[in-house]
Order: structure tokens, then C-alpha cells, then sequence
């Protein structure tokens, strides 16, 4: 592997247990050491049944008189039965001195099992623990967030009082929030957590906005972007959109995941017309005839629009997808599949740079999207997709730059579970002065490091990888990656209506 170091995190080979997968083996922990106890008693059981049978035979002796070695006569009717003491006597003695031994075996196992409920018993606790914490934070500070939400009264005297009792009750409303995630999680929580859980107080706080003359932008695409940015939080849709097929390529699948993120910025260059989006859909057919698809999506393309563009590749597909909202590429996405014909049960890959990989994230855990395409790998790239969770069993890899601040903004690290692996590279160490510089750059030219020409430089590194996280998400991936086998990618303009 070259020089270059990255950071390989989560994944296959490097899963890590949370607070709810604690209070999971508890529960069977504690589900195991009551079924070491029921076998105790089974096994308990089953020796005094044999006990039982030894006495009920001692006392046939003891009722009987011996008529030679190994015979015994009933004394009741006098009849002459025939039996075989002796080996009877010996089976039971062997039999009840194997059951005790089992029953020995099934105490000690049963101490073990003891040992292993008071760790479920000391987990359960703790569970207690954090709700009683929460409980005793929303107490703490209910009283001051009234306080601070009874402001809201005094909205009617005037615009400027409602605007600052509007602000004031979000600002007390966020920072309820903020508290009790502290106290609870010791974790804060990310702007996009408090987005979707604050839909009315930001929506107060435009419509306040709107009444206060000096607050109201001059320029109608700014007015325009408010009111699209109040439907995001509102929840409305007003969504629709128009694909039309750019045109059609033939060419061999990619190979690798380097390859993968050229592609992405294919896709970007087929659409010359900034006033459209753009995506990219290859179908590979191997040897065999077997047919997979992977989804190539470009980043941001109107920073400056909120729903006014109509590119949709705007901030408003951004916000919706960071939170898993729909949205308007993710939309676009789903009409390019159904005119590609992808099908169910055949693999498909999500990659995107940026907001793509936002999108190609937010699909992924949708368990409609899921339901209806098999999602068998998505690879992300400078893409916050923390808030995001695979729905199925696909592997997710994302790839990031320590000097990149976009995978920054969603406020918190990608999860390191057994099928989300994230790999970190620090561009100050790459042996590329280029690329070196664009690390040392990053408070004058915060963007540089972001680019996906760098991004294809650090999955040539990733490509090189053994790491079994790295090995989990390509076998996954290994539909599309078939090396040689023929691929058919077609490209479509995206416009929202």
C-alpha cells in the first residue's frame, strides 16, 4: 500500500457496541440464565425420577424373598417371576451417579449464569439511570423554558417584539434541547436533529420575519429562497420534476473504486446546461448475462438557491436529504431508475460526491427505496450522512478528508457499525505536494480540499486496501465492479418544474 496513510473506521472489522446493544445482551443474558436454571430443574427432576425408581426396586426387594442369585418371588400372589436383579441394580446405581455428575455440571453452569444476570441486572440500571437523568433534566429546566416561552405574548404589540419573542422561544426551545442531550447522552445534538424537531419554532421565526421591514431581503430570488426554505421545514413537497435522457454510452464496468468516483463527475461534465442537473445510470452485464446498475450523482451545482433554481442540485435537496426528507434528486433518481429499467433482485450501487453521496445515503435507508431496488452497496464521498441509516444490509462506505468541512456540517461522525465504514485521510500527510497544499489551504481555500479529484486520489489508496471493512464493502460492491464486463451508461438532464 502506498505512503499515504488513512484511517479505516467501523465496518466489519472494526464494530463497536452502543448503549442499546448493552441493554440488548442484557436481555438475553438474562433470557440465557433463566434457561440454565430451568435445565437445573429438568436435570433435578430427572434424578429424582431415578431415585424414585432405585427405591420403588429396593422396596420390591425388601417386600420379596431372594430365590437365588438374581431372582426374587412376589409375596402377594406367590407367582414366580423371573428377573434380572442384579444388572438392574447396577444400571440404576450407574445411572443415578451420571445423573448427579450432569447435575453438578448444570450448578456450575448455573453459577456462571448468575454471574452473567447480575451483569444484564447492572446494564439494566444503567438504562434506568439515563432515563431517571432525562427526567430530572426536563424537570430542571421546564419551569425556565416556560418562562422563556411565555415571551411569546407580548408578539402582538408589534412586528419587532414578535420577531424577537419568536427568536427567543426557539432560542429557549434549542436550548432545552440541547441541555437535556447533554445530560442524557453527553452528546450535543446536530443542527439537523434540532431542524427536524423544531419544524414550528423556525417556522414562526421566518413568518415573524416577514412582518419587520428591514428584515425582508431586497432581491425576490432571496424573498423566494425564505419561502422555499419554510416549506422544507413545514414539510410540504412541491417536488416535481422533469428527466429527460441526455444520451447513451457503451464502454467496460468499472473496476475499482477510484473508478467509481470519475464517474460521478462523468455524469457532471454529459450536462453542459447549468440550468439542469445531472445522473448518471450504468447497467453491467457480466459473462453470464447477469444485469447490475450503479447510480453516479454529482454534488451541489446552485449553493445559492433554496428551491429557486431550477437545477435542483440546490441547498433545498441538500437540507431535505441531510435529514431524510424527500427530495428532488432523490425523486429525479427514482424516475431515471424506472426509465432505465432497473428491476428487483438486480444489485444496485449508489455512489455520489457531496450532496450525491446525501442522496445516494438517504435512498439507501428508505425502506421504500429498499423494498422496491436491491440496494446491495452505496459509497459516499465529502458527504455529511451521519443522520442517515442503511434500511437493509448494504454495505455503506464513505470516504472523507480530515480537511474537508462538509462531511462536518450534520455535527457528528458516521456510525461505526458492521456495515458502515468511513475512511479518514489527513491530506497534510500526502506524499502529492498538490494535494499536501490543498490540506495546508484549507482556512484560505476551504473547498479545495472537498474536490472530488482529490477524493479519486485517496480511493486509489482505498483501492490498495486489505482491511476487511474495506474487503466486506467490495465483495458487496462486486456486481459492479466486474472488471471487463460490459457497461451501458446512460445520462439524464434533470429540471425542476
Amino acid at each position: 500500500m502506498s505512503d499515504d496513510p488513512v484511517t479505516v473506521l467501523g465496518g466489519v472489522g472494526g464494530a463497536i457496541a452502543c448503549l442499546e446493544d448493552l441493554t440488548l445482551l442484557g436481555r438475553r443474558l438474562e433470557e440465557a440464565r433463566r434457561s440454565a436454571f430451568a435445565a437445573e430443574a429438568a436435570a433435578i427432576r430427572a434424578a429424582q425420577a431415578i431415585w424414585d425408581l432405585s427405591e420403588r426396586s429396593a422396596n420390591a426387594f425388601v417386600n420379596g424373598e431372594r430365590a437365588g442369585e438374581g431372582m426374587w418371588v412376589l409375596d402377594e400372589d406367590r407367582h414366580l417371576a423371573r428377573a434380572v436383579c442384579g444388572p438392574v441394580e447396577k444400571h440404576c446405581a450407574q445411572t443415578v451417579e451420571s445423573m448427579a455428575e450432569n447435575l453438578r455440571s448444570a450448578l456450575g453452569l448455573g453459577s456462571i449464569m448468575g454471574e452473567l444476570g447480575q451483569l444484564a441486572w447492572r446494564v439494566a440500571q444503567a438504562q434506568v439511570h439515563y432515563e431517571e437523568a432525562e427526567r430530572n433534566a426536563q424537570a430542571e429546566f421546564s419551569d425556565w423554558r416556560g418562562r422563556l416561552m411565555s415571551f411569546g405574548s407580548l408578539a402582538a404589540l408589534n412586528p419587532i417584539v414578535g420577531l424577537v419573542s419568536s427568536a427567543t422561544s426557539m432560542l429557549g426551545s434549542l436550548a432545552f434541547d440541547v441541555l437535556k442531550s447533554l445530560v442524557t447522552t453527553g452528546q450535543l445534538p446536530s443542527y439537523a436533529e434540532l431542524l427536524r424537531g423544531h419544524h414550528s419554532e423556525f417556522r414562526a421565526l421566518l413568518g415573524r420575519a416577514t412582518g419587520v421591514p428591514f428584515f425582508v431581503p431586497t432581491t425576490a430570488q432571496a424573498a423566494r429562497g425564505i419561502t422555499a426554505l419554510a416549506t422544507i421545514i413545514d414539510g410540504e413537497t412541491g417536488l416535481a420534476v422533469d428527466v429527460k435522457r441526455l444520451k447513451t454510452t457503451t464502454g467496460l464496468a468499472p473496476s475499482c473504486i477510484e473508478s467509481l468516483v470519475w464517474r460521478t463527475q462523468a455524469a457532471k461534465l454529459s450536462d453542459s446546461d447549468p440550468s439542469t442537473g445531472d445522473i448518471g445510470i450504468t447497467k453491467v452485464t457480466a459473462a453470464d448475462g447477469s444485469i447490475s446498475w450503479l447510480v453516479s450523482l454529482s454534488g451541489t451545482q446552485e449553493p445559492a438557491s433554496f428551491g429557486t433554481s431550477s437545477n435542483p442540485k440546490d441547498e433545498e435537496s441538500n437540507f431535505r436529504a441531510l435529514t431524510g426528507d424527500v427530495n428532488a434528486v432523490g425523486l429525479a433518481t427514482m424516475a431515471a431508475l424506472a426509465d432505465a429499467g432497473v428491476k428487483k433482485g438486480e444489485p444496485l450501487v449508489l455512489s455520489g460526491h457531496s450532496q450525491g453521496g446525501i442522496v445516494s445515503a438517504q435512498l439507501a435507508a428508505d425502506p421504500a427505496f429498499v423494498a422496491q431496488y436491491s440496494v446491495a452497496a452505496v459509497l459516499t464521498f465529502g458527504s455529511p450522512v451521519s443522520l442517515l441509516k442503511p434500511a437493509n444490509s448494504a454495505q455503506w462506505l464513505s470516504l472523507e478528508h480530515e480537511q474537508d468541512l462538509i462531511p462536518l456540517t450534520d455535527g457528528e461522525n458516521n456510525a461505526r457499525s458492521a456495515n458502515h465504514t468511513t475512511v479518514v485521510r489527513d491530506l497534510k500527510t500526502a506524499s502529492r505536494s498538490d494535494i499536501r497544499q490543498a490540506g495546508e489551504m484549507v482556512l484560505r481555500e476551504p473547498l479545495l480540499a472537498h474536490g472530488a479529484p482529490i477524493y479519486a486520489d485517496t480511493a486509489k489508496l482505498v483501492d490498495q486496501s486489505k482491511d476487511p471493512s474495506i474487503e466486506a464493502w467490495r465483495q458487496a460492491a462486486a456486481p459492479v465492479l466486474a472488471d471487463g464486463a460490459k457497461a451501458e451508461t446512460t445520462y439524464y438532464a434533470v429540471t425542476r418544474r
